[in-house]
């Protein structure tokens, strides 16, 4: 085949029948690579653009920023927040107890995955305990420390004793 390609086309070698066969494919590739990345380079300032215009046009303020003077701005209500804080304190004093219970049935894994849930419940109300208690605020913190050694040790009397203490000070600060 490619002698008779050599005959009509008048090459005296079918290497240079291979060799303008390469150069043509690379220059095939290297045009459809060029295409490729123009599209692409397109589609990233696309992407970027739409990104901010997003974030820009978002509606949230900046710390640091004015609110605008036709928006209205008003304080949660006491009872809102107290309602809130009140779920918190139940949910923490649930989690407490479920904990103890499976602390007392010597559950130990169970007890870990209960007392989980204490940290992400805690943050719901740590900054209004902090503000109105400190000092039941660092007591919870360093409890909460010691029930996770005690729960990850298996010390039974140790977790016991850090979850008596936790549930003094929710009961205290839940009063607030």
């Amino acid at each position: 085949m490619i002698s008779f390609l050599c005959e009509k086309l008048k090459f005296r070698y079918p290497e240079e029948i291979l060799e303008l066969a390469s150069k043509a494919l690379f220059a095939l590739i290297k045009h459809t690579l060029k295409s490729i990345m123009k599209r692409f380079s397109y589609a990233i300032a696309a992407t970027a653009l739409g990104i901010l215009a997003l974030v820009g046009c978002s509606n949230a303020q900046q710390p640091g920023t004015l609110a605008p003077s036709n928006t209205k701005t008003t304080a949660p209500s006491p009872s809102t927040t107290s309602d809130a804080s009140q779920g918190g304190f139940g949910a923490l004093t649930t989690v407490v107890s479920n904990t103890r219970a499976a602390v007392e049935a010597g559950n130990f894994d169970q007890a870990r995955q209960e007392f989980n849930k204490f940290e992400d419940t805690w943050l719901k109300v740590e900054d209004g305990v902090k503000a109105k208690a400190a000092d039941s605020y660092s007591t919870i913190e360093d409890t909460m420390t010691q029930v996770q050694a005690a729960l990850k040790g298996s010390d039974k009397a140790k977790a016991l004793e850090g979850l008596q203490v936790l549930d003094k000070n929710i009961a205290t600060v839940s009063k607030l």
